[in-house]
């Protein structure tokens, strides 16, 4: 089955993994700053394989 945004894809923020602690962004909630960074929805085709790392 494929994944489509009609049963559940995984949405996700390009880029998030280079949202730093700089100390002008201290105190400012996670939510305000990742604003600049658009979500994607991803989608894929049955067989596909998407690889995800915690740690990015």
């Amino acid at each position: 089955m494929n994944f489509t945004a009609d049963n559940g894809t995984t949405e996700v923020w390009p880029g998030s993994h280079l949202i730093t602690d700089r100390p002008e962004d201290r105190g400012v909630p996670l939510e305000e700053r990742a604003r600049e960074l658009p979500s994607e929805r991803m989608t894929a085709p049955a067989g596909a394989l998407v690889v995800r790392d915690l740690r990015m």
